[in-house]
C-alpha cells in the first residue's frame, strides 16, 4: 500500500511487479522516474510519471515519439510550456496537426495514442493520472483511407501501459518504426517490444478490423523460446548474401 506517508518511488531504468493490490489515490505519493517500469493489475492507481526530455537548443532535432500510461485522456498541460513543439498525426490527409494551432481542438493525450513532441530547452516532464492496468490487453482501432495513396494506413500510436509492451495486431504489417536514436528520423524497430511512455508508428492493410494490440510485457518472455517467427540465412559459397525473418501467424 502507499499512502500520503509514505512516497515510493520507482528508480530509474527499473521495474517494479506487484502481484497483489496496489493502492495509490495521490500521483504524488507514486513516482515513477524516468524509464521505470511497474507492472500491476488493478484500477485506480494514481502516479507521476517523469520523463526527460533532451531540447534542440538552437539547431534541429531530439524529436521524441510519446504516449500516456494513463487512463482514458490526460490534459497535454505539462508538455506545453517553454518553446514546445507538440504534434498528433492524421492518417487520412498524412498531416501533422500542431496542438498550438486552435482550428485542431488539441489539448490532450489519449492512451493508446501517440504524439510528436520536441522542446528547445532540457526538461523533465512529470505527467501525472490513473495509471492504465489492463490485465489482459489494449486495442487501438487504426485508420486506413483507401483514397489516400501517400502514407496509406500509417498509425501513430503509442504504448498504453507504464511498462514495456508487445504489440501484436490485426491486419497490420510486420514491422513498426521508432524514433531512432539521434531523434531525427523514423525507422524499423529491431525488437517486437515497445519501451515504456514510447509512441511509434503501425501501418494498417486493411480499410476493416486494423487493430494494434498491446499486451502488458511479460518479464519472462524470451523471444528466442517463441516460435513465433525464425530467420532464414541465404549464403552464395562461403558468403551470407541475405537474411530474411519468416513470421509464423499473427506472431508477437
Amino acid at each position: 500500500n502507499v499512502h500520503q506517508f509514505n512516497q515510493y518511488v520507482v528508480a530509474a531504468n527499473t521495474t517494479l511487479t506487484v502481484n497483489g493490490e496496489l493502492t495509490c489515490s495521490d500521483p504524488q505519493y507514486l513516482i515513477l522516474e524516468d524509464n521505470a517500469q511497474l507492472i500491476h493489475s488493478n484500477s485506480g492507481v494514481q502516479a507521476t510519471v517523469q520523463k526527460s526530455i533532451t531540447g534542440y537548443g538552437e539547431g534541429n532535432g531530439n524529436w521524441y515519439l510519446v504516449a500516456s500510461p494513463f487512463v482514458g485522456n490526460m490534459a497535454a498541460t505539462p508538455l506545453t510550456t517553454d518553446e514546445y513543439d507538440l504534434y498528433s498525426y492524421d492518417e487520412p490527409t498524412h498531416y501533422w496537426m500542431n496542438s498550438k494551432d486552435s482550428s485542431s481542438d488539441f489539448n490532450t493525450l489519449t492512451n493508446g495514442t501517440g504524439y510528436l513532441y520536441a522542446n528547445e530547452a532540457d526538461k523533465q516532464v512529470n505527467l501525472s493520472g490513473e495509471l492504465q492496468s489492463s490485465s489482459s490487453h489494449v486495442d487501438v482501432t487504426l485508420s486506413y483511407t483507401t483514397s489516400q495513396d501517400k502514407l496509406r494506413g500509417f498509425n501513430l500510436v503509442g504504448n498504453p501501459f507504464p511498462c514495456k509492451a508487445m504489440l501484436r495486431g490485426d491486419n497490420i504489417a510486420a514491422d513498426f518504426y521508432v524514433m531512432n536514436d539521434d531523434r531525427d528520423e523514423l525507422v524499423v524497430s529491431r525488437s517486437i517490444v515497445v519501451n515504456p511512455y514510447e509512441g511509434i508508428f503501425v501501418e494498417a492493410t486493411s480499410s476493416e478490423g486494423s487493430v494494434a494490440k498491446f499486451y502488458r510485457w511479460d518479464p519472462n518472455y524470451r523471444s528466442g523460446e517463441s516460435s513465433a517467427f525464425f530467420e532464414i540465412t541465404i549464403n552464395e559459397g562461403r558468403n551470407e548474401i541475405d537474411r530474411a525473418r519468416v513470421r509464423m501467424g499473427e506472431g508477437v
